[in-house]
């Protein structure tokens, strides 16, 4: 499952280009996304735990956060607005690489996977290392969806149960759905 390296970034650049929000309007879209992201997950909004989110390309769900502690956003392509979020918090610590090629990743209590997965180099490790360096991950990722030059993967319900077990819960398709997946998808909140 694991893409090669050039495919990859060739896929992160097609994806940026869908990433056009000024900062105004895209604090706002995701503010909604992240609301309904935190319902599914069970996600209160004042953290005083150690979470890693993986992903976030240029409005981290952490940053609508209350922080209490230090906080760490993988972005291997951070944008100028991410950058400028990062900035401004003294609890975000932003590392800029592929998650798969990280060494030495640091504990955490919490990891959040946010429709991400069919974005990156390998699922398959990510998903491994993630269980490694913490007692709970959150998730909210498509399934079903068709590959194309942003979407290097494909996964079905049972690849997260495979993975997560009986905390994987189905979102289905929902074309009414504002500022959050019309594509159906697989979440839940897994536990050591």
């Amino acid at each position: 499952m694991k893409a090669n390296k050039e495919t990859w970034v060739k896929a992160q650049i097609a994806e940026r280009k869908f990433h056009t929000h000024s900062f105004e309007e895209g604090s706002n879209h995701y503010n909604d996304s992240y609301n309904q992201y935190f319902e599914y997950l069970d996600i209160k909004p004042s953290i005083d735990k150690v979470i890693m989110e993986i992903g976030c390309a240029d409005f981290p769900a952490l940053s609508y956060c209350q922080l209490k502690t230090k906080c760490y956003i993988i972005e291997p392509m951070p944008s100028e607005i991410l950058l400028n979020i990062i900035s401004k918090s003294d609890n975000l610590i932003l590392i800029d690489k592929p998650f798969e090629e990280i060494e030495n990743l640091p504990q955490v209590d919490e990891v959040w996977l946010m429709n991400v997965l069919h974005h990156v180099i390998d699922p398959d490790v990510i998903l491994s290392k993630c269980k490694k360096i913490s007692n709970t991950i959150r998730y909210f990722e498509p399934i079903n969806a068709p590959l194309n030059e942003c979407h290097l993967h494909i996964f079905d319900i049972d690849y997260f149960k495979k993975f997560f077990g009986t905390s994987v819960k189905h979102y289905p398709k929902n074309n009414t759905a504002i500022n959050f997946h019309q594509w159906e998808c697989a979440y839940g909140v897994w536990n050591k």
